[in-house]
């Protein structure tokens, strides 16, 4: 469950996103629709605690917050961009692809 109380965000001292509060029910799955430059990468990298974000609030996982980054860095987790191709191995060690 991830749970956010006040979370507000800015990059370069702008404000990006002020007092977002939501909470997750757990299990759920939740997908960020909007257009392109309305915050959605922002969102997600200031729940991450990427660099370059400026991050207020309260931010949890599973009741755990934010603040103690490696019990939280082990719930969280952010992935930009596609994933790598995927390859088979044959049981002769060669490796075939899409």
């Amino acid at each position: 469950m991830l749970e956010l109380e006040r979370f507000s965000v800015k990059i370069a001292g702008r404000s990006i996103l002020t007092d977002v509060s939501c909470c997750s029910d757990p299990g759920s799955i939740y997908g960020l629709v909007a257009p392109n430059g309305f915050g959605k990468t922002t969102f997600l990298k200031g729940i991450a605690g990427l660099a370059g974000t400026d991050v207020q609030g309260g931010i949890f996982a599973d009741g755990v917050r934010r603040d103690r980054d490696g019990a939280f860095r082990r719930l969280v987790h952010y992935v930009s961009g596609a994933p790598p191709p995927c390859t088979a191995r044959g049981r002769s060690g060669s490796t075939s692809g899409p």
